[in-house]
């Protein structure tokens, strides 16, 4: 028994190294340096630019996440856990994320925890999902969100629906989910990458945009880049969410989406599934691809591959959207029937959740 746990470490460590070997380290830095100079950008704008590049590299870097064995099971401890039984909880986290108008990087921060959690040294019953997954919401709510009243509308549905004493169990997971990470929880995730891959396409290119508008985007990058905190900037920056109304990020965001919920896209980090995304969404000379992301096509190339495979699949995958302003674009589409969840006042409903969880695991 234990040299087949040994064996089974030595193979994760494997993987691990493996992996760390995909992780961008913009080899043409010097190039992207003169495009930026070309756009008078000076010398503390890029250090700046590249400051947050490499914290969040650092970031990535120590909330890795292996990829599961063969896709069957996250770790040797937890091997009761599917691909269905996670993608039941993702579905939840996203539905709960739409209902209450949170932000597109909760989802994302909460779906990172979920998977760092199952791959701790704790050992996981299934049936605490349903106190497990709520806490993990509020763990990325307190870490991402502003409005309060959306935090205290989820609370007090939540004791409506399910009791005080449900609540409390939610909170003691919390803080066992905490402790089990080490309180490691501010980290990157696909979505502050693909943003800042759009970021800084959108400064040295400006695909589709007039001189003038384009001009008055790389000025409005530049405010932000003299007064932003290094840890805050990302999803809630005024300037990053002007990417949100970008069509052709809003097409990667979706593919990005889609990808979260099976677990092969665990086979490739965070950056470099973004940067795939971004590829496929965004038409360049190679080389340009890896002055943007750190990635060369032919780095990318597999997980390219992966996600064009997977797309008639990823079609048939029920997701609900979490943007309320994506809501309205959604149905006037006809695309309703993509809504994964019945939209009904359960949704924090416990019994709900562990109905469905039950109908998957037995």
């Amino acid at each position: 028994m234990i040299d087949n746990l040994e064996h089974l470490q030595i193979e994760y460590e494997k993987i691990k190294q493996f992996s760390l070997g995909f992780y961008p380290e913009l080899l043409m830095r010097e190039q992207l340096i003169k495009y930026l100079q070309a756009r008078n950008f000076n010398t503390f704008h890029i250090s700046q630019i590249f400051r947050y590049w490499d914290t969040k590299l650092n970031e990535e870097r120590n909330s890795f996440i292996l990829p599961w064995p063969d896709q069957k099971y996250p770790s040797i401890i937890n091997k009761e856990f599917t691909r269905e039984i996670r993608s039941h909880s993702i579905s939840w986290i996203a539905q709960v994320v739409y209902d209450f108008d949170f932000d597109k990087e909760t989802f994302y921060i909460a779906v990172k925890i979920f998977d760092l959690y199952l791959q701790s040294n704790d050992i996981i019953n299934k049936t605490d999902l349903c106190y497990i997954t709520p806490a993990i919401i509020f763990i990325a709510i307190q870490l991402e969100e502003d409005n309060k009243n959306s935090k205290s509308d989820f609370v007090q549905e939540l004791i409506t629906s399910n009791g005080i004493n449900f609540l409390n169990k939610v909170k003691k997971h919390q803080i066992q989910i905490c402790s089990s990470l080490n309180f490691q929880l501010i980290t990157p995730t696909p979505y502050t990458w693909l943003l800042f891959y759009f970021q800084i396409e959108s400064c040295i290119n400006g695909q589709g945009l007039s001189e003038e508008i384009h001009q008055k985007l790389i000025n409005d990058f530049k405010n932000e880049l003299e007064s932003f905190n290094i840890q805050k900037m990302g999803s809630k920056s005024p300037f990053f969410r002007k990417q949100i109304k970008n069509c052709k990020f809003k097409a990667a965001l979706k593919l990005l989406d889609y990808a979260l919920y099976n677990t092969e896209s665990l086979l490739y980090p965070s950056p470099l599934l973004a940067a795939a995304c971004f590829a496929i969404e965004v038409p360049l000379i190679d080389k340009e691809y890896e002055i943007i992301t750190g990635y060369s096509k032919t780095q990318l190339f597999p997980c390219i591959e992966y996600l064009n495979d997977f797309n008639e699949i990823l079609q048939t995958i029920q997701l609900e959207c979490i943007y309320r302003e994506e809501k309205e674009e959604e149905l006037s589409c006809n695309k309703l029937e993509k809504i994964l969840i019945t939209k009904d006042n359960s949704v924090l409903n416990i019994d709900s959740f562990l109905s469905s969880l039950h109908t998957l695991t037995n």
